[in-house]
């Protein structure tokens, strides 16, 4: 994660360096949010270990653990803004959102998808949604069958292959959000539409009537790119119901690996 701005929820906006070194601006705060890994420029740090070790190579392990050590360094600094020395009565808390190994004690590590899916990647979604899918299958103790699930959505063989086809143009769209959008009424009413949904059945009849027969074709990628993570989680996590067990195990496995998974015919 690139160096990126302080963000300090009561006082406002701060900047590394800036304001996370020789101030007390921010000595009342009493919860502060850093945001991306404050590494200064790496052809500085180079000049300097050069001229403190004489080592010039930039892939030595000793420069390496420089640039770690200069990180945290600066970390240490900013987390030291609101004073909590001065403070000893206070409950003051400090958010950090890197993925940089602070190495401090009394760290609680959470992954940004346990905070908001919104956070989850590509994988990650399909992931989540394999998970689910695999958890409702599983979870009457007995071996359902892909023919009794189909039963049970009213789906014939025809539609699932439709629906295969669709699936699969899902996981090979991007997560990024599209510049293009749809009339907001269109995208409340679908999440309304999938959100409100309490089977299955209901699920996949709802995600069939707005991708294969609201949308045209060409719309479909660009309505699915601006819908909102935990909607494509649950669209993705009915239409995974409709593929074999073993192959949402083999999805699951795949997506834990990379971020592009596909869905073979």
């Amino acid at each position: 994660m690139a160096a990126a701005s302080l963000l300090l929820r009561q006082e406002g906006w701060g900047v590394w360096w800036r304001d996370t070194r020789g101030v007390n601006d921010f000595e009342q705060t009493q919860r502060l949010i850093l945001i991306g890994t404050p590494c200064r420029n790496l052809a500085d740090l180079q000049a300097e270990y050069a001229i403190l070790s004489g080592c010039h190579d930039a892939e030595d392990e000793g420069f390496k653990a420089f640039v770690n050590s200069a990180i945290r360094a600066d970390f240490q600094q900013g987390t030291g803004r609101p004073r909590a020395h001065r403070r000893p009565n206070e409950q003051i808390e400090v958010i950090v959102l890197s993925d940089f190994d602070l190495a401090l004690p009394q760290v609680n590590y959470v992954c940004s998808t346990d905070i908001t899916p919104e956070a989850a990647s590509k994988s990650e979604r399909l992931l989540i949604a394999a998970k689910r899918a695999l958890a409702k299958l599983q979870g009457t103790g007995k071996k359902i069958t892909q023919a009794a699930v189909a039963e049970l959505c009213e789906c014939s063989q025809q539609r699932i292959s439709q629906l295969w086809s669709l699936l699969k143009m899902l996981l090979e769209s991007t997560n990024s959000k599209s510049g293009k959008a749809f009339p907001e009424e269109w995208g409340m009413i679908a999440e309304t539409a999938i959100a409100e949904c309490l089977t299955e059945k209901q699920a996949i009849d709802s995600v069939e009537n707005i991708f294969l027969e609201w949308l045209d074709p060409d719309q479909r990628k660009l309505f699915w790119q601006n819908m909102k993570a935990e909607t494509q989680i649950r669209i993705l996590e009915a239409l995974l119901l409709l593929i074999p067990e073993e192959r949402i195990h083999a999805l699951c496995s795949i997506s834990s690996r990379v971020d592009s998974p596909s869905l073979e015919a």
